[in-house]
């Protein structure tokens, strides 16, 4: 068991000599850094998984755009203009 130690130590040393832990910082950093444009891609795509993660929206961000005609409903704001089809 004391060998498992030394060894442990040892480790633990040469990895902060070495700079792992600043490395392994940098990279929790970005991956947080990323996760949130994501999940809100995502919530926004699906208003159900805000239900389901909790996520609480301010009312006056629309998740559904009511917008009038053929392309009319979720994401019709991104239709065409004028009823040109694509």
């Amino acid at each position: 068991m004391r060998r498992f130690f030394i060894v442990l130590r040892r480790a633990f040393m040469n990895s902060w000599i070495d700079g792992c832990f600043g490395i392994a910082k940098g990279a929790a950093y970005s991956g947080l850094l990323a996760l949130f444009p994501v999940l809100s891609t995502v919530v926004l795509a699906n208003p159900e998984v805000a239900d389901k993660l909790g996520v609480v929206l301010h009312p006056s961000i629309p998740l559904f755009a009511s917008v009038g005609g053929a392309g009319g409903g979720f994401l019709g704001f991104l239709s065409p203009a004028n009823g040109a089809s694509a």
